[in-house]
């Protein structure tokens, strides 16, 4: 994966977006193209798939973040973040690195 690069910042209703396409067809099998007719024209699909995947990944190793999470649907806060904290493929994301993108005490 060495030199894939900078994983791009994603609109955060694209990713709200990804992530209601995740939730509804649970099984994975989700063409590029399904979300690119849902999200908004030249959105970066593949990126918003890769933050939207990583979020579901982290959400249940990361116990702080489950105060961002209200009846399994995670916050526009943590959204915003994930869309927004950088990312490099191959690399690990640190919960202190994405926690910054947080706001602290108010959740929602």
């Amino acid at each position: 994966m060495k030199g894939l690069g900078q994983i791009p910042t994603v609109d955060p209703h694209d990713l709200r977006t990804i992530l209601n396409v995740q939730r509804e067809c649970p099984s994975g099998s989700i063409d590029a193209l399904i979300y690119s007719r849902l999200c908004k024209p030249g959105a970066d699909v593949v990126a918003g798939h890769l933050r939207a995947s990583l979020m579901g990944i982290l959400l249940q190793s990361i116990p702080e973040l489950a105060e961002f999470v209200q009846d399994g649907e995670p916050s526009d806060a943590l959204v915003l973040a994930f869309a927004l904290v950088p990312m490099e493929h191959g690399k690990a994301l640190h919960a202190h690195k994405l926690m910054k993108y947080l706001p602290k005490g108010h959740p929602r």
